[in-house]
C-alpha cells in the first residue's frame, strides 16, 4: 500500500515515494555480482512473463469491447494516444501551479525539478512521448501488412489502455508492476509490427 503522507510530501526526495511497495520483484542491485544476476537473469524475465500474460488478458478483454466496431475506430485509438502525448503533462501543470507560481518562461525546468508525485508524472509524460514513435510506426506497418481489421482495432485500443494504466501507477509510485505494465505496452507495439505472422492464439 502507498504511504498516503509520503505520497502528498511534495518535498520528499523521489526515491522515498517510490518504495512505498514492497519490492516483490526488484530490478534494484547494490553492485554485487549476485544482486546483478538475480536482477537480470530472475526478476527480468519474471516482468517479461507477468508482462505478456498481463498483455493477453488486456488485448481479449480489448478485443470482445471493440468486436465489430468500424476499422476506422483503430485511427482513433491513434489519435488518442497522440493527444496524450501533450495532455499527460497537464496533472503536473495543475499541480505546480496550485503548490508554486506556474512559471511559463522556463516551464520544463520547473516540472524536472518537482518531487514526489509530480516528478513522478513529469516522467512518465516523457516516457509517453519517447514510445508514441514506436506505437505509430507499428500502427501503420500493421495497416501495410494488412493485419485483420478488427485486431488492429483492438490492439490499438490495447495500447492506449495499458500506457493510461501505466501512467496511473507510476503516479502512485508501484514500482514493480509499473514495469510490467510498461513491458505489456512495448509487447503490444511488437505484435502490431509481427503479428501478421505469428497470428494471435487466445483470440
Amino acid at each position: 500500500m502507498v504511504d498516503g503522507q509520503a505520497f502528498l510530501d511534495e518535498g520528499a526526495p523521489l526515491s522515498a515515494t517510490t518504495k512505498a511497495t514492497p519490492e516483490v520483484i526488484s530490478m534494484n542491485t547494490d553492485g554485487s555480482i549476485l544482486s546483478a544476476v538475480k536482477a537480470f537473469f530472475l526478476a527480468y524475465p519474471t516482468m517479461v512473463i507477468l508482462g505478456y500474460f498481463f498483455f493477453v488478458l488486456v488485448h481479449i478483454l480489448a478485443h470482445k469491447a471493440t468486436a465489430g466496431s468500424s476499422p476506422d475506430f483503430a485511427f482513433v485509438a491513434l489519435a488518442v494516444q497522440a493527444g496524450m502525448v501533450y495532455f499527460s503533462h497537464f496533472p503536473v501543470v495543475i499541480g505546480v501551479a496550485l503548490s508554486d507560481k506556474y512559471d511559463h518562461v522556463n516551464a520544463r525546468q520547473q516540472k524536472e525539478q518537482t518531487k514526489g508525485w509530480m516528478k513522478r508524472l513529469w516522467l512518465a509524460h516523457i516516457n509517453t512521448i519517447e514510445n508514441f514513435p514506436v506505437f505509430a510506426a507499428g500502427f501503420f506497418a500493421a495497416l501495410s501488412l494488412n493485419v485483420e481489421a478488427s485486431v488492429r482495432v483492438s490492439l490499438s485500443w490495447t495500447y492506449v489502455i495499458l500506457r493510461l494504466i501505466y501512467t496511473t501507477i507510476f503516479g502512485f509510485g508501484v514500482t514493480w508492476p509499473r514495469s510490467t505494465c510498461w513491458l505489456s505496452s512495448w509487447l503490444c507495439c511488437m505484435m502490431l509490427y509481427i503479428g501478421h505472422w505469428t497470428g494471435f492464439w487466445y483470440i
